[in-house]
């Protein structure tokens, strides 16, 4: 493919409990999503749940043959920790059929599919279950698996679990926030080192959501609540898994507040960074009610919300291109961090592990022509090349996602895939994007 790498990987991404369904099957126990979809239909879009997804969990033959038709080398999936150990064998399958395929299997060990049993990420026994559950995964999967991802968005998962509530547990604490996300982190050296021991053949990374901050206004508390942001958002989470302790500044802020030290245990390098890219956030400081409400409505003029009183507020960009959901369309966003992040962090290889647009869409042949998903990618596509020709060592690009499927809040009204399912049959069919994205990497096709 012109001005990108040889070995560039070139794919999509999905997660467990929005595509598998199959929630009963195998020993699967309850995910926190599960259980927090039944106990509050009314904050699901249409009270939509994951019990039925794209039953990707008894169709995933069918899928893995459209990924290797739509010319993609590499996908990326989630391991779904409930189902542990009785669906390993699932698995097992799944890589197999992907190696079958020339496809290299990207896992994630945790995609926010919690086991309900324990809780929270603050329950030390939490810590101990997600190294046995990467025992099993590096025993079973190991000898195959080409990349693994530890965790996937411990920042987003954090907030609106613990700062908004939007997501499970749904409570608004920022000490719990913190010591639910040292408990991700830990979590995530420990498992590093797990699969080191057992000598997996795969790189060893994470998926990490960074948005880059920017300054909406132009006074010095406007600037300290950028500041403030972006530590809290980005840089605690990067420098805790790149350097193995948290930012300083931050740090000193918050050190007399917390039960645990800068420090985190036995810190394990990274052999890649995952990025998540969608939007950037503006922020100033504010002095509104703290308020938090999210798009689920894929109504424009619906605006989210995010402000904390006396600290900062998320505003509108100056700009106006922006999804149904409200969030910025801001491809030179992504050069900028993927830039950002090769000076921060020198050496270290990256990979965009999702990138994508949700809209409105429906089962129709006109909602198939998604040409404006087309020119959202092709954008973030020429980014990626910019960032590379600036020195950035990007080795690959996995799109969010390969279907249409369960988007959490917003159940299955937001749509990001390359593939449309039906809402009844669960029929696959692709959009014009797929054929567009095969060709772009298989035939070179112009961006």
């Amino acid at each position: 493919m012109s001005n990108f790498p040889a070995g560039f990987l070139w794919g999509c991404a999905t997660a467990a409990l929005q595509i598998e369904g199959s929630t009963q099957c195998d020993g699967r126990v309850d995910s926190i999503w599960d259980v927090f979809c039944r106990q509050n239909p009314d904050r699901i879009h249409a009270q939509a749940t994951p019990e039925r997804a794209c039953d990707h969990y008894q169709r995933w033959s069918e899928d893995l043959d459209w990924i290797a038709k739509l010319g993609h080398n590499a996908y990326r999936f989630s391991i779904a920790w409930p189902r542990m150990p009785g669906g390993i064998d699932f698995y097992d399958r799944l890589i197999d059929g992907l190696c079958a395929r020339g496809i290299q299997p990207m896992a994630t060990l945790y995609h926010w599919d919690l086991p309900h049993p324990l809780g929270n990420w603050e329950n030390p026994a939490t810590l101990d279950a997600f190294l046995q559950y990467t025992q099993l995964c590096a025993d079973r999967l190991g000898d195959r698996v080409s990349h693994w991802m530890t965790l996937n968005e411990p920042a987003w998962s954090v907030m609106n679990g613990y700062v908004t509530g939007l997501h499970p547990p749904a409570v608004h604490d920022l000490k719990r926030a913190f010591t639910a996300a040292h408990g991700q982190l830990q979590a995530h050296h420990l498992a590093l080192a797990e699969l080191r021991r057992q000598r997996v053949v795969g790189k060893l990374g994470i998926a990490l959501n960074l948005s880059p901050v920017k300054c909406a206004g132009d006074t010095r508390r406007d600037r300290r609540a950028a500041r403030w942001a972006d530590d809290y958002l980005n840089r605690w989470f990067l420098e805790g898994v790149v350097h193995g302790a948290y930012p300083e500044r931050a740090w000193r802020l918050l050190q007399h507040t917390l039960d645990f030290d800068k420090q985190l245990t036995h810190p394990q390098p990274l052999d890649f960074l995952g990025v998540n890219y969608y939007y950037p956030k503006w922020v100033a400081h504010s002095q509104l009610p703290t308020r938090f409400h999210l798009n689920t409505s894929g109504n424009a003029h619906d605006k989210c919300q995010f402000s904390l009183q006396g600290r900062l507020r998320f505003c509108d960009p100056p700009q106006t291109r922006k999804t149904e959901w409200d969030w910025e369309i801001d491809p030179e966003g992504l050069e900028n961090l993927l830039v950002q992040l090769h000076h921060s962090y020198p050496g270290l290889p990256l990979v965009v592990t999702e990138n994508g647009i949700g809209l409105g869409e429906s089962w129709s042949d006109q909602s198939l022509q998604d040409s404006q998903r087309i020119e959202f990618v092709a954008a973030h596509l020429r980014a990626i090349q910019k960032a590379i020709a600036a020195g950035a060592p990007v080795q690959g690009y996995l799109m969010w996602s390969l279907m249409d499927n369960f988007s959490w809040l917003n159940g299955y009204h937001k749509r990001y895939g390359l593939l449309a399912i039906h809402p009844e049959t669960l029929e696959r069919r692709p959009k014009a994007s797929a054929e567009w994205f095969r060709q772009v990497f298989c035939d070179q096709l112009s961006l």
